[in-house]
């Protein structure tokens, strides 16, 4: 702890992270496939210092009952035993689910108190000690110490904060090529539409049929076209992109302004298309 306090000052809260285990061994885990660790800590407070946050009121009852708090992602599930021998469900006394802070969520499934694992006939093994209300730099100052100290540095893990994705000048270009050849398949069917239309306008006039009825015709096949083809590309490209980004886990930060930009000089083109074939009909 010396090491860290050099490294850090004074101020920092170090919590003891333990992995409860039954007497021959197993661990405890979230699913019964054995994934979703379920961690301990010593208190409420040491939980607070944790997650950088203080637990609501709700939460500390359960957990200073017997209970677990549940990732709100892992929230219905029962924890089991995992290992070498037969596998048996852990019963607690009450549950509850909150949302995790990212760097806590990623890892663990729940966590309980020390006395709880102990009221269960666990042992703790703790795994893992946590330094909290540190900076960034100070953080990597602790990892340095303790690396120069001889500890193994595959052991020593310092937080980072995810760096946002942000969409590449290649990806906007992409996404510019294919809004291209959407409005170049717009134009050809609008074309096709306005000169099937004009070939039958004589005939259709002839027979007293307005012209505007045909403009009509022309806008309600076009527009047709556009929402079908505006609603599709929309709904399939946010299902991927929504499955992506919660597969890989990761912050979104677009350049709004740019995508603005981009939607409305897409609409205009297909306005100024659209206008087009609507003045070839009429004439």
């Amino acid at each position: 702890m010396a090491l860290v306090t050099e490294a850090a000052g004074e101020d920092v809260s170090v919590v003891t992270v333990s992995a409860p285990m039954t007497r021959d061994g197993q661990g405890i885990v979230a699913t019964p496939d054995g994934f979703g660790s379920i961690e301990t800590v010593t208190s409420v407070n040491a939980l607070n210092d944790l997650l950088g946050a203080p637990v609501p009121d709700g939460a500390s009852t359960v957990l200073e009952g017997g209970g677990i708090l549940w990732n709100d992602s892992h929230s219905g599930l029962t924890a089991w035993t995992v290992g070498a021998g037969a596998q048996e469900t852990v019963t607690f006394a009450a549950e509850l689910s909150l949302p995790f802070e990212r760097r806590w969520a990623n890892s663990t499934a729940g966590f309980i108190l020390d006395e709880t694992a102990t009221s269960l006939d666990l042992i703790l093994d703790p795994n893992a000690i946590a330094f909290s209300g540190v900076t960034e730099e100070d953080a990597q100052a602790i990892g340095d110490a303790l690396v120069q100290a001889g500890y193994d540095g595959s052991l020593v893990r310092t937080y980072r904060a995810e760096d946002p994705f942000t969409v590449t000048p290649f990806q906007l270009g992409l996404l510019a090529a294919v809004g291209v050849v959407g409005v170049a398949l717009f134009a050809i069917a609008v074309r096709g539409i306005a000169d099937a239309l004009r070939r039958q306008s004589t005939s259709l006039i002839a027979l007293g049929v307005p012209r505007t009825w045909l403009a009509r015709v022309f806008t309600r096949e076009a527009g047709t076209l556009l929402l079908l083809g505006v609603t599709a590309g929309t709904v399939l490209s946010g299902c991927i992109t929504a499955i992506g980004i919660l597969q890989l886990g990761i912050s979104v930060e677009a350049p709004l302004a740019p995508i603005a930009a981009y939607l409305f000089g897409i609409l205009v083109l297909f306005a100024t298309l659209g206008a087009i074939g609507f003045t070839r009909v009429r004439t």
